[in-house]
């Protein structure tokens, strides 16, 4: 009996195990490291100026922008973009201008300028994929 039980408590277990399925796809990331920058900050390019912190930005979620420029880190295999929204910190349509950067597949750091600097408010929405 106990045999038994533990021969179909076997074949339980291994029927509910997955099996996958392959395939070619790439995985999209769902977030990336940024620096933050005090000063400068020239779209598509490495050269943002005065590091003052480091964060993360989440795929599709508005980030207030509190800093001059940031540095996005690259996704080897896929094309991101952060679209900034100039004069408010929601990411609305109350916005004043609204820029999109590319970020291109790779692996370096684009820098994006935010116009913060100027005294004006921005919030930004990453992309990827």
């Amino acid at each position: 009996m106990l045999a038994l039980t533990i021969v179909a408590a076997f074949a339980t277990t291994t029927i509910s195990i997955a099996i996958p399925q392959g395939g070619d796809s790439i995985l999209v990331p769902s977030n990336t490291s940024v620096w933050y920058y005090q000063a400068g900050g020239w779209p598509n390019s490495i050269e943002c100026l005065d590091h003052v912190a480091n964060g993360t930005l989440v795929e599709g979620v508005c980030t207030c922008l509190d800093y001059a420029s940031l540095g996005i880190f690259q996704s080897p295999s896929n094309d991101c973009s952060l679209t900034v929204y100039e004069g408010t910190n929601v990411c609305g349509a109350d916005a004043t201008s609204k820029t999109t950067t590319r970020i291109p597949a790779g692996n370096s750091l684009t820098c994006v300028n935010t116009d913060v600097d100027a005294g004006l408010t921005a919030s930004g929405v990453w992309a990827c994929g």
